[in-house]
């Protein structure tokens, strides 16, 4: 299934149960512009860590920015949030808290699942509405895109409310908004 405009912003997801009642499992990656961030032929990947994650953002997507990225390119940005999260520079203990707090939420799907491994990725949104995604590759190589909240609030919602039914999870937030934009913005068969 895809979720959304793979030339603006989408989720590309299967699942794929191992066995009897163990669901929740699958293959997926996203899609924005002519880039794909996880790895479609990695196999029997947890789903869940990314359909949280996706989750988490549809409340806090907007709150994501911070006065530290003002003026900078999308390499700088990338390197303000990795330092912070993810390099030992030999800062105190109370220095590496203090920069977790800050910029935590900025993580978006690094060790989201077993798709995932080898990316990093980093998530922002813009004051005035586009989200931007940061990531490196596992050959190391920087790039980022941009897509309007819109497409990613709609992308998201579809691929959580799909995850949910495939895991029997109930009615939800994200159903009820996937129900309420119509198909239109939910997913359509890959």
């Amino acid at each position: 299934m895809t979720f959304g405009n793979p030339d603006e912003f989408a989720i590309e997801a299967y699942h794929e149960p191992a066995q009897p009642g163990l669901v929740g499992f699958g293959r997926m990656a996203i899609h924005f512009s002519s880039t794909i961030i996880g790895k479609l032929s990695e196999e029997h990947c947890g789903l869940g860590g990314g359909a949280e994650t996706f989750r988490a953002l549809h409340s806090s997507l907007s709150t994501l920015w911070d006065a530290s990225f003002a003026e900078l390119s999308a390499t700088e940005i990338f390197a303000i949030i990795d330092r912070a999260l993810y390099i030992d520079v030999g800062q105190s203990d109370i220095a590496v808290r203090k920069d977790a707090d800050r910029y935590a939420r900025f993580d978006f799907l690094t060790n989201a699942g077993e798709q995932f491994d080898g990316f990093k990725t980093f998530i922002a949104a813009e004051p005035q509405g586009e989200v931007r995604i940061f990531f490196q590759d596992p050959d190391g190589v920087l790039g980022s895109a941009r897509c309007s909240m819109a497409a990613f609030q709609s992308a998201s919602c579809a691929f959580v409310a799909w995850y949910d039914a495939q895991c029997s999870v109930g009615s939800n937030v994200f159903q009820q908004s996937v129900q309420a934009d119509g198909p239109a913005s939910g997913g359509s068969a890959a």
